[in-house]
Order: C-alpha cells, then sequence, then structure tokens
C-alpha cells in the first residue's frame, strides 16, 4: 500500500472511532432518556391517583357542606317559626291581660285561686303527712 493509502486507512480508522464514540454516548444518552420517561411516567401515576383521591376528598367535603348548610337552614327555620309561636303567645296574653284591665281588672270565675298573700306564697306546704314523729303510746 501507498502512503496515501494508509494515511486514508488511518484518517477512516479514526473516523471509524469516533463515530463509534459517538453512537456509545448516544446509546447512553437514549437509555437515560428512557429511564427518565419511565420514572416520569411513574411520577405521573402517582400524580393522578393522589388527585382523584384529592377530589374524592373535595366531593365528599362540598357534600358535608350542603348537609350543614341545610342543617343550619332547618333550624333557623325551627327557631324562627318557635320565635313566632312564642310571640303569639305572649302577644295573646297581653291582649287577654288589656282586656282585663279595661273591663275592670282580674275576674274570679269557678275554679279561679283566691289571692294569696306574700307570706303565704313564700311559706312551704307542709303534706302533713309525718309532719311529726310517731311516738308510741
Amino acid at each position: 500500500m501507498d502512503v496515501d493509502s494508509e494515511h486514508v486507512v488511518t484518517q477512516v480508522q479514526c473516523d471509524l472511532v469516533q463515530t463509534l464514540q459517538k453512537l456509545a454516548l448516544s446509546d447512553a444518552a437514549l437509555e437515560d432518556s428512557a429511564l427518565s420517561i419511565k420514572h416520569l411516567e411513574e411520577d405521573k401515576r402517582c400524580l393522578e391517583r393522589g388527585l382523584n383521591w384529592t377530589r374524592q376528598k373535595l366531593q365528599e367535603t362540598e357534600e358535608l357542606y350542603l348537609q350543614s348548610k341545610r342543617c343550619v337552614h332547618n333550624l333557623r327555620s325551627s327557631l324562627k317559626q318557635r320565635e313566632v309561636q312564642e310571640t303569639e303567645g305572649r302577644t295573646g296574653r297581653v291582649r287577654h291581660l288589656l282586656g282585663q284591665l279595661r273591663a275592670g281588672g282580674p275576674r274570679r270565675g269557678v275554679g279561679a285561686q283566691p289571692s294569696r298573700s306574700a307570706a303565704q306564697r313564700t311559706k312551704p306546704k307542709s303534706s302533713g303527712y309525718l309532719a311529726k314523729p310517731w311516738r308510741p303510746t
């Protein structure tokens, strides 16, 4: 072989070695990329599971919120209804008392209790049962 041929062969061999080195680097980069993609897909699945769990908890929380809101509404309605009934009851009693006052005072009908003095109202009633200790005679 002549010098030019050997030089061309040497040059081609060097080019081949460089190309093989680039190929090895490309293969390593491709393997790293494939591994990164695998990890990213796994991370994506974990994130999707977490997102689904969060969505489920959000839905449960929204349902509890709506139940609480209905309960508060019902309680407020019941309270308002009770206040109205109590107010109507008081209004009726006040009207009755006003009617009695206009008519000349409270009336004592059949079954009405006679008024008691302050001492009678505060003095406890004795039932008479074992009011005095029993002593044999």
